[in-house]
């Protein structure tokens, strides 16, 4: 699932299995996608859908699933049947945009997965947007900050 989109320069990036992750990416307005399962051993079918909303008042998510534009589903039975898949989840960006939750090494190691397809415009535009967002961590972790400030004093 996370190699097709890259095909066409966008970032597919795996989310932490939180719920809460889940919720803070929906909120950003960005769709998740999910894995899970239906049914009971020995019957049990897997199934991807798309996270599209949720009203929190309500406890309950909006997906995208098959055929089916709009399906409300409980909090409760949505994690029920998504804990099999490890709580997985994932989003796909554009290479210039970067998901609310994403850490600096797991967004990084999406844009190295993105590039190894050979789109290097859309890499270059995520590793340009990454260093955006990070750089001065980057910088600090680095000990440049530290060799300036030496050779400036």
């Amino acid at each position: 699932m996370p190699a097709a989109p890259r095909r066409y320069g966008m970032v597919s990036c795996q989310l932490a299995p939180r719920f809460e992750n889940l919720l803070r990416e929906v909120a950003a307005g960005i769709p998740v996608i999910v894995l899970r399962v239906y049914g009971v051993w020995p019957v049990s079918i897997w199934h991807y859908a798309v996270v599209a909303g949720y009203d929190y008042p309500s406890g309950e998510l909006v997906l995208r699933s098959g055929e089916k534009e709009w399906l409300s589903i409980p909090f409760v039975v949505f994690e029920y049947t998504w804990k099999e898949s490890g709580y997985w989840a994932m989003v796909t960006m554009p290479s210039d945009r970067i998901p609310v939750t994403a850490t600096e090494s797991g967004y990084l190691a999406a844009i190295v997965a993105m590039e190894r397809v050979g789109n290097a415009r859309a890499a270059t535009l995520a590793y340009t947007t990454f260093l955006g967002r990070w750089l001065t961590t980057l910088w600090r972790a680095s000990g440049w900050q530290t060799d300036i400030t030496y050779w400036g004093n």
